[in-house]
């Protein structure tokens, strides 16, 4: 199923904030950059990818 995604992301691409989530994900990944930055705070964050689906 393609998703309209040619090829893989790179953590070094251009963030695009279309939505609401897109926009709240960049903010918080960002502030956490800036945390880690200021105070020396390691982070580590998660991805989960659709962790419900119907049972066989």
């Amino acid at each position: 199923m393609n998703m309209g995604i040619d090829s893989p992301l790179k953590e070094n691409d251009e963030k695009e904030t279309k939505t609401i989530y897109a926009v709240n994900k960049l903010i918080c990944e960002n502030l956490l950059y800036a945390y880690n930055n200021s105070f020396d705070i390691p982070y580590t964050i998660f991805l989960y990818m659709c962790t419900i689906r119907k049972r066989v």
